[in-house]
């Protein structure tokens, strides 16, 4: 008996639950997309975030939380008196 993943059940029983709710017609939200919509809602902001700051992260890893090196608070500084 072959048992299939953890990711790969959730992926099937969340198609199934996306399929039950369009054949209600209830106009209710699955997990899914709660997820994905609140995933989208989070790259929208940190582009937003990435926009306000002006200046490139070296690292994506502080790029992706938004936060600023002392070199692009330094570049700013510098483009500001000159």
């Amino acid at each position: 008996m072959e048992t299939e993943s953890l990711s790969d059940l959730f992926r099937r029983l969340d198609a199934r639950n996306r399929e039950n709710v369009a054949l209600a017609g209830l106009g209710i939200r699955t997990s899914a997309d709660i997820f994905e919509a609140t995933q989208s809602q989070y790259e929208h902001s940190r582009s937003q975030r990435n926009a306000a700051y002006g200046g490139s992260v070296v690292s994506p890893a502080l790029a992706d939380l938004g936060i600023r090196t002392s070199a692009d608070i330094l570049e700013a500084l510098n483009g500001e008196n000159g």
